[in-house]
């Protein structure tokens, strides 16, 4: 936590930043509660049933589950992981599984290096992950030059 404020406070502050439609929708919910002022959970429960309905979350799991490297630079996919994971907190809230989900979604080769080493934090495992790209970028490299 960054601040160190209550809970009326962020509630407030939430509120705040609201703009367009949800600001709208939290004018007419906030109506809805007739005994005193929201809490920070009841808040957050309610914005997040109403921008992310189960529907959209379960998307989301979906695509986390679905979702690997392929194509893509490790920073990119890490940028993807770490925007759904989330979505599947069941999977990712130790930090040990998160380290396996990330992993498992790296291409082969990478793979292939970090099943050598003993298992990882999510940092460690991102930041070895990274190392070893940029060494088979240099390696590809190296290649194209004895080509020439």
């Amino acid at each position: 936590m960054i601040l160190n404020i209550t809970d009326a406070e962020k509630v407030k502050y939430a509120r705040h930043l609201l703009q367009g439609p949800a600001e709208h929708w939290w004018s007419v919910e906030a109506k809805k509660k007739t005994d005193g002022e929201h809490s920070w959970k009841e808040f957050k429960d309610l914005f997040l049933d109403h921008h992310f309905p189960t529907t959209k979350k379960d998307q989301f799991a979906r695509e986390f589950l679905e979702l690997t490297q392929e194509g893509k630079m490790v920073a990119e996919y890490e940028q993807e992981f770490t925007r759904l994971a989330r979505f599947v907190p069941s999977l990712t809230a130790a930090d040990e599984d998160k380290a396996t989900c990330f992993q498992q979604g790296l291409s082969i080769s990478i793979q292939k290096h970090l099943a050598l080493l003993p298992p990882r934090t999510y940092a460690k495992t991102l930041s070895a992950a990274m190392r070893i790209e940029a060494v088979e970028d240099r390696e590809k490299e190296e290649q194209k030059k004895e080509k020439r």
